[in-house]
């Protein structure tokens, strides 16, 4: 009777655990772009929270400014120098910006805030890989609605 595994044996057994960890390297790059997706969300609601709660406590204009080509994402009090800056997560990028009733030109899109935290209704498109997601946030309540695709976005915009 013999004890060992033959060299056949080992490469199968090698093989299987290579085609293993293959799938599961797979499946944790989905995890990783919703996490990231997540996160880009998170930082996105952060900004236009902030930008509506500084234009109602100062009772000032605020000028917020996403600029998609860095991914970063401002508040402005005007002439306060209390500028904000928000970081998109790496390797989430904002692939399509969209206002309501009117259009984005470019690679910014700047929403100007009353004194009550008030402003136009936007949409930013985030994308990580080949994951994408719409957040869409209304003007008048600062509510944030996330959609799956463009479809839904431009039914919203139809109301």
């Amino acid at each position: 009777m013999r004890s060992a595994f033959t060299l056949i044996e080992l490469v199968v057994v090698i093989t299987i655990m290579a085609v293993l960890a293959a799938i599961a390297a797979l499946s944790l790059g989905g995890v990783m772009d919703r996490y990231q997706l997540g996160r880009a969300a998170e930082t996105i609601e952060r900004f236009d929270s902030r930008a509506r709660r500084e234009a109602r406590v100062t009772g000032d204009v605020v000028i917020a400014k996403i600029d998609r080509s860095r991914g970063r994402l401002d508040v402005d009090v005007a002439g306060s120098g209390l500028d904000v800056m928000f970081q998109l997560p790496s390797r989430v990028s904002i692939s399509n910006m969209r206002m309501h009733r009117s259009g984005v030109s470019g690679s910014d899109l700047i929403l100007v805030v009353d004194r009550s935290g008030q402003c136009p209704t936007y949409a930013v498109e985030l994308m990580r890989g080949n994951m994408k997601r719409w957040l869409v946030m209304l003007g008048t309540s600062g509510q944030v609605i996330s959609l799956d695709n463009e479809g839904a976005v431009n039914a919203l915009f139809a109301l």
